[in-house]
C-alpha cells in the first residue's frame, strides 16, 4: 500500500495534466467498484487533492470522482493503454487518456 508521500507525489505529478481537462468519454471494469467512473463524462477537472490515501478530483458540477491506488494501482496519462489490468480510463478533451490500472 503506498505510504502518504507516495500518494502525494501522484497528484503533484497528475495536478498540471488533468485541472481544466473535461473528460469527453469513459469506460470502465463491469463491476459495482468501478462503473460509477463513467458518470463524469463532460465534466470538467477543477482541482486534485488527496484526503489521506485517496485522491480527489473535484469536477464543475461539484461531483468528485475518488481514487484509492491500493496495492498495485498506478494512473497512466498519455496513450490508450491495452492492457487486462485496466480498471477505468477517461478520454480527455486534448485526446490523451487518463488510465488507471490496478493488478
Amino acid at each position: 500500500m503506498p505510504e502518504l508521500p507516495e500518494v502525494e507525489t501522484v497528484r503533484r505529478e497528475l495536478e498540471p495534466s488533468l485541472v481544466g481537462r473535461t473528460f469527453t468519454t469513459a469506460w470502465s471494469h463491469p463491476s459495482a467498484k468501478f462503473t460509477p467512473a463513467i458518470e463524469v463524462v463532460g465534466t470538467r477537472v477543477e482541482s486534485l487533492g488527496r484526503r489521506g490515501k485517496y485522491l480527489l478530483a473535484a469536477t464543475d458540477d461539484d461531483t468528485e470522482l475518488v481514487v484509492h491506488l491500493g496495492m498495485t494501482g498506478q494512473w497512466l496519462i498519455g496513450e490508450e493503454v491495452d492492457d487486462p489490468y485496466v480498471r477505468a480510463k477517461w478520454r480527455l478533451d486534448d485526446d490523451r487518456w487518463l488510465t488507471f490500472r490496478d493488478v
